[in-house]
Formats: structure tokens, C-alpha cells, sequence
């Protein structure tokens, strides 16, 4: 069952041309929990994120963010659920003059 306010990956993989960076990573998140996402430079961090936030589409799983199946979204459900549900601080930024 899924939270109204939650986060839930199912089988997750992902890969980067033939590099495999995760496969079939689950889990859940609810509001008011914290989660960590650990692991060494390259190992699939910033992806995962990514993903999380649709930037980027999965190749397999499926990812639920407060009962909405982000894959399965519109152009425009995908623009208001950046815009009001999830926030990004990206590590490199620059500011444009």
C-alpha cells in the first residue's frame, strides 16, 4: 500500500550506454522519514536523483511519487510535480550574467 505522501521505487535499474550503474533497486520513503543515498563517486548517486526528480526517464521499474506513476505523466503533470512537489540543489551550479 502507498502512502498518500511517499516516495516508491520498485525495481529500478538503470544503465548508461552498456555500464550498468543499478538493477532492480527498491524502496520507500514517507513523509516525515529521512534516506540516505550513499556510495562512491560513480556508482549511481546523482542518477538515482535524477531519476527521482524526472529528469531522467528510467529504462526499468517504476517510480510512484504520492501515488502517481511519474512515467506514465504528462509533459504538464511532470512540469507541476517539479515545480510543487520535489526541490533540487544541484552540487555545480553557476549563475549566468
Amino acid at each position: 500500500m502507498h502512502h498518500e505522501k511517499s516516495i516508491v521505487v520498485s525495481n529500478l535499474s538503470f544503465s548508461y550506454d552498456q555500464e550498468q550503474l543499478f538493477r532492480q533497486v527498491s524502496f520507500s520513503i514517507n513523509e516525515g522519514e529521512w534516506f540516505t543515498i550513499m556510495g562512491k563517486s560513480g556508482s549511481g548517486k546523482s542518477t538515482l536523483l535524477f531519476l527521482l526528480s524526472s529528469l531522467i526517464d528510467p529504462k526499468e521499474g517504476e517510480i510512484i511519487v504520492n501515488g502517481t506513476n511519474i512515467a506514465c505523466a504528462t509533459r504538464k503533470e511532470l512540469n507541476n510535480f517539479r515545480l510543487n512537489q520535489i526541490g533540487i540543489m544541484f552540487q555545480d551550479y553557476s549563475f549566468l550574467h
